[in-house]
């Protein structure tokens, strides 16, 4: 089912995604929408963008070496690991736009579903 809206293109360009469209696809203050040009028609499609990083692999492996041979090094088990990046996600959780899932909220420790 399609449903049709009419919004008016403000001085700036700007345009108001009407609220049930905003609250159903997550689009939120600051969100991302990926506009793609159909000859005759555009589509709006809500996105997330990743950065590009700038990863020096040799480096981080001289510094990877670094730590091992000073001892800078921590070790897990398993269990332990997997809490841990689960401990690091959630100290890290930022609310971001268009998504379905927020960070933080994976379940990558199996036995954590079971508590």
């Amino acid at each position: 089912m399609s449903n049709t809206y009419t919004v008016v293109v403000g001085e700036k360009g700007q345009i108001t995604v009407p609220a049930d469209l905003r609250k159903k696809y997550g689009i939120t203050k600051g969100a991302v929408l990926l506009i793609e040009d159909n000859g005759n028609r555009l589509t709006f499609t809500p996105t997330i963008i990743f950065p590009k990083y700038n990863f020096d692999w040799d480096e981080e492996a001289k510094l990877a070496e670094q730590d091992l041979a000073s001892g800078n090094v921590k070790r897990y088990s398993p269990d332990d690991y997997l809490n841990e990046l689960d401990n690091r996600i959630s100290e890290k959780e930022r609310p971001f736009s268009g998504a379905e899932e927020t960070p933080g909220q994976c379940k990558t420790n199996p036995k954590q579903e079971k508590s």
